[in-house]
């Protein structure tokens, strides 16, 4: 990937690799989430990232995003739907189109699938805001983690989704004012993130949505 524009014509390869289930060797399951480091032999994710790297160059996004959404509406592999949030994430702001299949991962029954779907969509940022009721249900869940069943846990979901929120801008403003009228500490807690990460623009914004 770090080849970028001399790396177009591996394109079609690492898709084909991406998409190459022998490749795919599972990373620990011991956590919700596993570092990337786990994952250095595996061919699926290696591929998914250099997909990430060179989509960033000039237009290359139009071939990569679409290979990458497709998994998270037909591919059953939980694997390949986290590779491909994690290339997306890779991507940024240039995988924007993807954000419909991101916001439909979010309701995937895997912890891991989700994550990175909400990270992609942080990385992608300002347009990414119509993921922001879902991100908000996040936020407010009120299912935590078992840290015993999940020692290496670091972030939760609603952690990340506070991130992501805060990434947005202040398009999530009004929903994150509601949510800070949560009766419950965490919730308020998480908004107040939300908005701090949003820094000089909130303190612009908030007067004008609470007058």
């Amino acid at each position: 990937g770090n080849l970028g524009e001399l790396a177009v014509a591996a394109i079609p390869d690492l898709i084909k690799m991406f998409y190459n289930q022998k490749n795919n060797i599972n990373g620990p399951t011991s956590g919700p989430w596993a570092a990337s480091d786990c994952y250095t032999d595996n061919g699926c994710y290696q591929a998914a990232v250099a997909l990430g790297k060179i989509g960033r160059f000039q237009e290359l996004e139009k071939i990569v995003v679409p290979a990458l959404t497709k998994p998270m509406l037909e591919e059953e592999g939980l694997e390949i739907r986290k590779f491909a949030a994690i290339s997306l994430q890779i991507l940024g702001q240039k995988a924007a189109p993807a954000v419909p299949f991101l916001i439909k991962a979010l309701v995937n029954h895997d912890e891991q699938v989700r994550f990175y779907a909400i990270d992609a969509l942080g990385a992608i940022g300002q347009e990414a805001a119509p993921a922001i009721p879902d991100l908000i249900n996040i936020l407010a869940d009120q299912k935590r983690y078992d840290y015993e069943r999940y020692p290496l846990l670091v972030f939760s979901l609603s952690t990340c989704a506070a991130t992501t929120l805060g990434k947005i801008g202040t398009s999530a403003l009004p929903a994150l004012l509601q949510t800070l009228k949560s009766p419950d500490a965490y919730v308020r807690a998480k908004s107040v993130e939300a908005i701090d990460i949003m820094g000089a623009a909130a303190e612009k914004t908030i007067p004008d949505l609470i007058t």
